[in-house]
This record gives structure tokens, C-alpha cells and sequence, in this order.
């Protein structure tokens, strides 16, 4: 059981690492049963029947004060959970001009093109550099799948964004330019920054530099 269970998180970070799906165990094989497949299908109808009309996603909005968490809106259009639920379609095979899910990811990668501010910065109802994280890299996986002029330019703006902001200690916190630093932010940073990297996105040496020496 657990080798089947780091078999199919290695796909998925395959998959979303922008890998090539020769990557990932092929569908009939010990790992991907249909089951499985059943447990997917299900998931993914249940994410395209909660999408809301403007193609996002819905959740709670707010901000961690001290040990505990406080919501400012409650059940909104939400940036990062829209990107993710946007992932798990782009990592089912499913692109806005095939597949039975092919609007639902239309739908997304609208609405999170239609939050990217002038600035790169990719916010609804106050999400904050999580979010902005997430939106990223389902930019990049979005243009690495599908391309398209718009979402480029989009993920170059969202890119920067992320470059732009990091802070004296190599890393990012809750907001942009914040002076302090958070390790868990920093990580969605970077895995952001990779993404958009791996699909010709350029991303200085230095800030990646910067970044690790900072985890390590």
C-alpha cells in the first residue's frame, strides 16, 4: 500500500512539474486501477458541478493571527482554491479545447487571467501570495498544455510579481514586499517559479540563490 501511494504522489508531481506523461505509471498498470480512475472521474464531476458561472471556485477568505486563523469573507470567489481545482482538470488530460471538461478549464483560466492586476499580482476578495503562488502555476501548466498569447503574458506578470517581491532574506511572506519571511509561502513561491521556468519562462539565477540558501 504505501509503495502504491508514493507511486501515485510521484505522478502527480510529475504531472505537475510539467513532466512528460511517459513519467507517470501508465493507466492499467499495479498502481492506476479502476478504481482509482472511478475515485477521479467522481472527483472531477463534483469540482465541475461546484464551479460557479464566472469560473472560479468558491472559499473562505482571511489571515493567520497568531496561532489561529481569522476569516474576512466567507464563502467567496476564491484565487487559490480556483487554481488548484483548475490543476486537478489539467492534470486529468483535460485542456479548454478538448476533453468533456474542456469549458470548465476555460472558465478557470479565464477568471484567473481576469484577477491578474497591472502589477502581475493575481488577487479576488483580498487572497494573498498563497494564492498568488497557486494562480502561477496553474498559469504555467495552463500555457505549457494550451499556450496562448494571453495566458504567457499573464504568467510573465505573475512571474515577476513573485521575482520582484522577494525580500532581504530570500524569501516571501503572506503579502508582497513583506519584510519578514515564511518558510511554507517561500516554498509555494518557488515551486511556482519552477513551473513557469520549465516552460521558457525566465526566471533570474539569483533568485532561486536566494531562495534555497534561505530554506537551507
Amino acid at each position: 500500500m504505501i509503495r502504491r501511494i508514493g507511486a501515485l504522489l510521484l505522478a502527480a508531481a510529475a504531472l505537475g512539474a510539467g513532466l512528460p506523461a511517459a513519467a507517470a505509471p501508465p493507466q492499467g498498470s499495479e498502481e492506476i486501477t479502476p478504481r482509482l480512475v472511478a475515485a477521479v472521474d467522481r472527483g472531477l464531476d463534483y469540482l465541475a458541478q461546484a464551479q460557479q458561472k464566472d469560473g472560479s471556485w468558491l472559499g473562505d477568505v482571511g489571515f493567520k493571527l497568531n496561532q489561529e486563523y481569522r476569516v474576512q469573507e466567507q464563502r467567496v470567489p476564491h484565487v487559490g482554491v480556483t487554481a488548484l481545482c483548475g490543476m486537478a482538470f489539467l492534470a486529468g488530460g483535460h485542456l479548454p479545447d478538448r476533453g468533456p471538461y474542456a469549458e470548465v478549464v476555460r472558465r478557470t483560466i479565464a477568471y484567473v487571467m481576469s484577477h491578474s492586476c497591472e502589477n502581475g499580482y493575481v488577487t479576488d476578495s483580498g487572497t494573498r501570495m498563497y494564492s498568488h503562488a497557486f494562480a502561477t502555476l496553474f498559469l504555467a501548466e495552463a500555457y505549457g498544455m494550451a499556450g496562448g498569447p494571453d495566458v504567457k503574458l499573464a504568467l510573465e506578470r505573475a512571474t515577476q510579481l513573485i521575482t520582484d517581491t522577494q525580500n532581504q532574506y530570500g524569501g516571501w511572506r503572506y503579502n508582497p514586499f513583506d519584510r519578514e519571511v515564511d518558510l511554507s509561502v517561500t516554498v509555494c513561491q518557488v515551486q511556482a517559479l519552477r513551473a513557469a521556468r520549465n516552460i521558457g519562462i525566465r526566471v533570474p539565477v539569483q533568485t532561486i540563490d536566494r531562495a534555497v540558501a534561505y530554506v537551507q
